[in-house]
């Protein structure tokens, strides 16, 4: 509003994102109330509807997208499922539900991890992983050092880690096999197109 009222600039050449659609509705609610009809010139929208919008409206930067579609979350699923079947993984159980590790991978996106930045995160903690720092204080010298539980914890979490970093690089090979795009993609592309 103030920038419509204290510049020239047009309503056309203002955009606004929100994280939801209820943020979308209000924000255009409120301006119109404020400003009236122009408020329907401004482009407000979701973070994720303008990245759609930004690939589906320029085809020329996005080829490998143009004929890919965004995933639903039952094809997702299916997709982990079938790749939890086909790699052999000692700490990812096959109880752990593909929904759960599908959320983890949304939030790996949300953070712009890769799974090539995953695995190497995961092997350098790992690496830096020594038993001596999880030995108990106060041993008696000659006698075998003791190790705290923690470590175990800590070493099986990371090769939890390790094996996410090869579902997560299934994943996106699926993905892309498939021409399929997956929500949170959309706004790493326009990222990587930004840059």
């Amino acid at each position: 509003v103030n920038i419509l009222k204290q510049t020239d600039t047009d309503p056309e050449n203002i955009l606004a994102l929100t994280f939801t659609n209820a943020g979308v509705v209000s924000m255009r609610d409120r301006l119109a109330s404020i400003i009236g009809s122009s408020a329907y010139n401004i482009a407000i929208n979701t973070f994720h509807g303008f990245c759609n919008d930004v690939i589906q409206n320029n085809p020329e930067y996005f080829p490998e997208y143009t004929e890919s579609s965004n995933i639903d979350d039952i094809t997702k699923i299916k997709l982990i499922n079938n790749i939890l079947e086909k790699l052999q993984l000692k700490y990812i159980y096959k109880n752990i539900k593909a929904k759960d590790i599908g959320s983890i991978i949304e939030k790996l996106k949300q953070e712009n991890v890769s799974w090539q930045d995953l695995r190497d995160i995961s092997i350098k903690a790992k690496d830096d992983l020594k038993e001596e720092d999880y030995y108990y204080k106060n041993q008696k010298e000659g006698q075998p050092k003791k190790i705290k539980k923690a470590y175990w914890e800590d070493q099986k979490k990371i090769e939890k880690n390790i094996e996410l970093s090869y579902i997560y690089e299934e994943y996106e090979k699926d993905l892309e096999q498939n021409h399929f795009y997956d929500y949170n993609d959309m706004i790493l592309l326009v990222l990587k197109k930004m840059k």
